[in-house]
């Protein structure tokens, strides 16, 4: 597998997905919303010139 994002819930969820090879590029977020909602899609290439935070990681 050349690339995988996983969200860990924990310390030790973090050191267990270190452990087999993982690493943190970044930090995500994950929104819960009652009911159906409408977000509009990101502009990864506005993002990155916002906050220099969406840039995608060359393997």
């Amino acid at each position: 597998m050349a690339r995988a994002v996983l969200f860990a819930a924990s310390d030790q969820a973090v050191r267990a997905y270190r452990a087999l090879g993982f690493r943190q590029i970044g930090r995500f977020g994950l929104f819960l919303f009652d009911g159906t909602r409408t977000v509009p899609a990101l502009d990864p290439a506005a993002a990155w010139r916002q906050t220099g935070t969406c840039k995608e990681e060359e393997t």
